[in-house]
């Protein structure tokens, strides 16, 4: 038997912004532990990230306790915080995959420019023209370049035939061409 487990969340807290005591916190994340692992893996679609941000969420929570005023219940603060590291873990890994597939597409256009070196954006400009191109478009271009996928198991992924996945490729390589092209006249 838990020794505090009567105490309230509320109570809980308040005691812990007294008196940070071990037991009591361990005493609240036992209360909401899983919750926390499974919004962490419904916002995040991955168990691994969910278990990161998850201890990120604890670890705030535990640096965070006396900022809690107590002005809604403990579960809705708790939600709050997971929501924002979620929200953060989201930004980090999007910046992240862009600076990735950048890189790759940059290494790719240069492979494919012999002579004009200036038709080749940097990876800072790259990253914003990619903003512009559709779902679809940056999909494919991830799992090429960054994914290093074969055409052929693109092909099979997306059930698209393989001439038209090339096509496809070729197109969103364009694009991001007229894209610097147009931004630098």
């Amino acid at each position: 038997m838990r020794p505090y487990h009567y105490l309230s969340d509320e109570e809980i807290t308040r005691q812990l912004k007294e008196n940070l005591c071990p037991i009591l916190f361990t005493e609240l994340i036992n209360r909401y532990q899983l919750m926390i692992v499974q919004s962490c893996t419904r916002r995040l679609k991955s168990a691994e990230a969910a278990q990161d941000v998850s201890q990120e969420v604890l670890l705030r929570v535990l640096t965070k306790i006396s900022s809690y005023r107590g002005e809604a219940p403990f579960s809705a603060w708790l939600q709050t915080i997971i929501h924002n590291r979620c929200t953060d873990h989201i930004h980090q890994n999007k910046k992240q995959l862009h600076e990735e597939l950048s890189k790759e597409i940059i290494q790719s256009l240069e492979e494919e420019t012999t002579d004009d070196e200036s038709s080749i954006p940097t990876i800072e400009m790259l990253e914003e023209l990619m903003e512009q191109l559709s779902g679809e478009d940056k999909l494919l271009l991830l799992l090429r370049y960054k994914e290093k996928w074969p055409v052929k198991t693109i092909e099979t992924a997306l059930q698209i035939p393989e001439g038209r996945v090339k096509m496809r490729l070729s197109r969103a390589k364009e694009k991001i061409r007229k894209f610097y092209q147009a931004g630098c006249s």
